[in-house]
């Protein structure tokens, strides 16, 4: 999705526009739709453990994931 989108898009701030760059609104409603997800399945264990096993899982695959990256 990333890759989909043209320097063009980035230079002319296409999603501060009317007529947002289509590209570039679709990552970032992918954006906020994943954080909100990983907020609330954050928040929603009861327990301060269980949140802390969740939060370091998802610390723990964002960081594969920048390694994937960057390999």
């Amino acid at each position: 999705m990333f890759k989909k989108i043209q320097i063009q898009e980035w230079l002319h701030k296409g999603w501060a526009r009317e007529g947002k760059s289509n590209h570039i609104a679709k990552f970032i409603d992918r954006f906020n739709l994943v954080s909100n997800w990983i907020s609330m399945m954050s928040c929603m264990p009861d327990s301060i453990e269980v949140r802390t096993i969740v939060i370091d899982y998802f610390l723990h695959v964002a960081m594969v994931f920048s390694l994937i990256i960057h390999v």
